[in-house]
């Protein structure tokens, strides 16, 4: 995506369904949540402190990454104020639907299209002049 058009994408509504991973990774940091103090790992040891691992951006990202990549047929994730998982409502296809589709092309191919067989085509000659070709001799 070129930079200008993700300079658009600021003002845009913010839906993600399904992403590609590349394109899952460049929209991790604008729909996920990253949580500075969370933690990945607790060591409880008696000789130690306890010690916290804290998971990094990237990491977190990651996380955010594969959300995009493994979301279901129909979800997605929208951010409003809030970031919030939608599932969109099924929409069923008749057989029905695809003959009132086809028979809509049929019409508006009847009104705005030119038939093949009425179409007059012309040979026009170009100058013979446009078309000789000098060479260079060296």
């Amino acid at each position: 995506m070129g930079s200008e058009l993700k300079g658009a994408m600021q003002n845009t509504l913010s839906i993600f369904f399904r992403l590609g991973y590349e394109d899952a990774k460049w929209a991790a940091p604008w729909i996920g949540e990253i949580d500075p103090y969370q933690v990945k790992h607790v060591s409880d040891t008696r000789d130690t402190q306890d010690l916290r691992s804290l998971p990094n951006f990237p990491e977190q990202y990651e996380v955010w990454t594969k959300k995009l990549t493994s979301l279901k047929l129909r979800e997605a994730y929208i951010q409003l104020e809030k970031r919030a998982k939608i599932q969109t409502v099924a929409i069923s296809f008749y057989p029905s639907t695809a003959n009132a589709i086809e028979q809509i092309k049929e019409r508006y191919a009847y009104i705005l299209l030119t038939p093949k067989d009425q179409i007059q085509t012309k040979t026009v000659s170009a100058p013979s002049s446009r078309l000789s070709r000098t060479r260079k001799v060296s």
